[in-house]
């Protein structure tokens, strides 16, 4: 079933170009500085889009205790923005 899947990824949904296309602008952002970072993902990403279904991008095992983190962070974000919101609203 994995290789029908990658089979009809790639034939008839064209996913060999979405492959071909993150790779090219993760190499274009691997040349600057700052974007050095992300253009890695995107060529990691790229390898992914060649092989949708027979590739997992992370193991189960790593987001055992780092849902906390991202939630923790994610609310820290949320409720700074909430607090900048009505700051900026009070002013007007």
């Amino acid at each position: 079933m994995r290789t029908l899947g990658n089979i009809l990824w790639h034939v008839p949904f064209l996913g060999f170009l979405s492959a071909l296309a993150t790779f090219l602008l993760g190499g274009l952002l691997v040349i600057t500085i700052i974007g050095a970072p992300i253009g890695l993902g995107l060529i990691q990403l790229s390898e992914f889009l060649l092989t949708p279904f027979s590739k997992s991008m992370i193991d189960k095992e790593d987001l055992k205790g780092s849902f906390v983190c991202i939630n923790s962070w994610n609310t820290c974000c949320v409720g700074f923005s909430k607090i900048t919101w009505n700051i900026l609203q009070s002013c007007e």
